[in-house]
């Protein structure tokens, strides 16, 4: 059955000590989106097929501030730097 909460048990507290480190400063910066690594195993298939006879697009879904945008184009960017510069047209 529901219970009304005390105003304590709102607030999610963390030990601090379980941690190995000072500052975040500390840390590695995450690559790709936790969670998602079927998604960008996809994107990663997409973005690599190369057939000069077919044209491909991808479609990334999700709702609206999750951070699609800036997960692709970071992954975009890491991609590029994999790939020959394109001739200019």
């Amino acid at each position: 059955m529901a219970r009304a909460l005390k105003p304590d048990e709102l607030r999610r507290r963390c030990d601090y000590r379980q941690f190995r480190f000072s500052t975040t400063d500390e840390l590695e910066p995450l690559e790709g989106i936790i969670g998602q690594d079927r998604a960008m195993e996809a994107l990663r298939l997409g973005l690599k097929i190369k057939d000069p006879r077919n044209r491909y697009n991808v479609f990334v879904s999700g709702d609206a501030g999750l951070g699609k945008a800036s997960a692709v184009t970071h992954f975009l960017k890491e991609l590029s730097r994999e790939q020959p510069t394109p001739p200019d047209i």
